[in-house]
């Protein structure tokens, strides 16, 4: 991250304060949201009526994302997302103390330790590193992890997480085959209002 945010904004960020690194963060997001954004991704257009738009394997993908998997649970409708808050135990204590407690930090709530927003999957194959602590690489190892019992091991993790199976091997590579189909067109810069306020 001291390499991106150098090559973004011209500055090393250990030399920033905690707030200046939270607002170029923040920045960054915001620029981020405006590109990942597509459409006519290959599951449009199937969804649509083109049968051929996906291949079969995406097909089983689908079926596993909205039936067994439950992943639909938390990332429902056109952008793939509930835009709420879930614990998914990737916590990091040192000390006994977490580092980052997610949305507690903003509402202050101890139900709310560990919470993140749960992220929208159009694009999301260009989105690695995954989750909010950048640990995971792969795709199939963030699939993976929702169905493993370290996603289970914070006391405060969401129930929804006690209701997912196991999942096989060729279960989990017909996920990311679909995940894979949710890459679409940008949409044109000249269909994006933006304020300018934002960078």
């Amino acid at each position: 991250y001291i390499e991106w945010f150098s090559d973004a904004y011209g500055i090393d960020i250990r030399e920033q304060t905690t707030e200046e690194i939270w607002v170029l963060t923040g920045k960054a997001l915001a620029v981020y949201m405006r590109n990942v954004i597509s459409r006519n991704a290959p599951f449009d257009r199937w969804n649509e009526g083109e049968d051929d738009a996906i291949d079969a394997q995406a097909l089983r993908g689908v079926e596993l994302f909205v039936g067994k998997a439950a992943c639909v649970g938390c990332h429902g409708g056109p952008l793939f997302s509930d835009f709420e808050y879930h614990n998914l135990s990737r916590n990091d204590y040192v000390d006994g103390i977490l580092v980052d407690p997610g949305r507690a930090r903003i509402t202050g709530e101890e139900a709310d330790q560990g919470k993140y927003l749960t992220p929208m999957l159009r694009s999301v194959t260009l989105g690695s590193p995954y989750f909010h602590d950048g640990q995971t690489g792969g795709l199939k190892d963030a699939v993976r992890y929702h169905v493993s019992a370290a996603a289970r091991e914070d006391p405060n993790h969401d129930p929804i997480l006690d209701f997912l199976p196991e999942l096989t091997e060729d279960e989990l590579d017909d996920i990311v085959a679909f995940l894979k189909t949710l890459r679409g067109e940008p949409i044109p810069p000249e269909y994006l209002t933006v304020s300018p306020a934002l960078p």
